[in-house]
């Protein structure tokens, strides 16, 4: 049985409850090329609609290449 000693309980706590009081984005960015699986879902509406159901935007951003979306 893992036993885990009082300060690293303590730390494990803290960072939960730290977790649930997290402020959700208001806005979320997705860079995409058109020929990929996110060029897909945007043109679906699939990730628009999960995450309105939320109240969160989605911005899409198009990148010409891979270099300027690793940036």
């Amino acid at each position: 049985m893992l036993r885990l000693s009082r300060p690293a309980l303590l730390l494990l706590l803290a960072g939960l409850s730290a977790s649930a009081l997290a402020k959700a984005p208001e806005t979320v960015n997705i860079g995409y090329q058109k020929a990929n699986i996110f060029a897909l879902l945007k043109y679906r509406g699939t990730l628009d609609e999960s995450f309105k159901k939320q109240g969160i935007a989605v911005r899409w951003i198009e990148f010409p290449a891979g270099p300027q979306m690793l940036e």
